[in-house]
């Protein structure tokens, strides 16, 4: 498991730290952060797989 900071996930996948937390919050497919007292930190390959899955849904309606 490789955990990330906010600020390296928005870095790598290129959004913003509202898009993140937006996608957390309404997207219940998207990966939820892991909490660690008052650290927020994000499982890199779960969100990987959250953008591979999205990225094949959306070439099957195309």
């Amino acid at each position: 498991m490789e955990i990330q900071t906010t600020q390296q996930v928005c870095e790598i996948f290129k959004i913003s730290r509202s898009t993140l937390y937006r996608l957390s919050k309404n997207d219940p497919d998207f990966p939820q952060p892991l909490h660690f007292g008052r650290a927020i930190r994000w499982n890199l390959v779960d969100i990987c797989e959250f953008y591979l899955r999205q990225k094949h849904t959306s070439k099957k309606r195309a």
